[in-house]
């Protein structure tokens, strides 16, 4: 059940069903499938022990790793879900996992420094009209030259020791239903870097397809296609 208001701010209610039965055994059976892949994405709506084992087959044969952390489990992650290539929460989930209120880029480079504490090796932030927060160590690499210092109109660095936070501007967009905004950003942030896009500039692409996916109701409905994407990127 989803619950908007008239902002276009959400609640949602999971009721698990089938997503709920996917388990281990089922991934391995469609090992290769995984192994084969660029980019492996995954949230927290199947059951953690099942995306502990994708994360362990994409990890042998050197697939990049994504988690976006959604919902945000209350009594924290499994340690090892930590150990992923980037991990995506929003304002919410990052507060949720590292008790530091996320509001602004400041507070969103100490709660990413504290996931990198954990294990993650780069942490992107989403922080809906803001746009995203990269928080890396500064020698992290992941799908070309990730702390490439692009100019995206506003964006801003904030350096504590080897942590590096690099704040990526959003689009200003009419809002109906943020609903799809999350699910839009991770896959085409997935989408970007698999094409060998430098994480800033996927990030870029991200926040384009998270700004459309935010005025149009629904879910799936709201998804944009990439040619919206490009248009609103070319400034169209």
């Amino acid at each position: 059940m989803i619950m908007v208001d008239r902002h276009g701010e959400n609640a949602i209610v999971v009721a698990g069903g089938a997503n709920r039965q996917l388990s281990a055994t089922d991934l391995l059976a469609q090992r290769r499938t995984i192994e084969t892949a660029v980019v492996l994405v995954a949230q927290l709506e199947i059951p953690h022990d099942t995306v502990v084992c994708a994360f362990a087959l994409a990890k042998r044969s050197n697939v990049l790793t994504i988690l976006d952390p959604a919902p945000a489990p209350t009594e924290g992650l499994p340690e090892s879900l930590y150990h992923v290539d980037i991990l995506s929460p929003n304002q919410s989930e990052a507060q949720l996992l590292t008790g530091i209120p996320v509001r602004n880029v400041e507070d969103a480079r100490r709660a990413g420094e504290r996931l990198l504490a954990r294990g993650t090796r780069i942490v992107v932030i989403k922080m809906g009209s803001q746009g995203a927060v990269i928080v890396q160590r500064q020698n992290a690499k992941v799908g070309g030259p990730v702390h490439d210092h692009e100019d995206f109109g506003g964006s801003l660095e904030l350096s504590s020791g080897t942590i590096v936070a690099q704040h990526v501007p959003g689009f200003r967009v009419p809002v109906t239903d943020a609903t799809a905004a999350g699910d839009a950003f991770t896959g085409a942030l997935a989408v970007g870097l698999a094409e060998g896009m430098a994480l800033a500039q996927a990030v870029r692409f991200a926040n384009a397809a998270g700004a459309l996916a935010c005025m149009k109701a629904g879910a799936m409905t709201a998804i944009p296609a990439r040619a919206d994407v490009e248009r609103l990127l070319a400034g169209l």
